[in-house]
């Protein structure tokens, strides 16, 4: 397994047209950005996105973890 980095360029290739990842990939980058400065904003948009992970039936567990390619 590798570590997610938010510089990553190339997630687009990554998640190709999957929803799952692609869910995946707005969730770890909303962490990222609330981790970076807490606001009211930040932490509804992470709310909003685990809710719809709950909906898709996403397991966001293993969130920072991407499988070896």
């Amino acid at each position: 397994m590798r570590s997610w980095r938010w510089e990553d360029r190339g997630w687009r290739d990554r998640v190709g047209q999957d929803p799952t990842k692609i869910v995946l990939e707005a969730l770890r980058r909303a962490v990222d950005i609330r981790d970076q400065g807490v606001t009211s904003r930040s932490v509804l948009l992470v709310d909003v996105l685990n809710k719809l992970c709950s909906v898709l039936g996403i397991d966001g567990g293993q969130l920072w973890d991407l499988p070896d390619e």
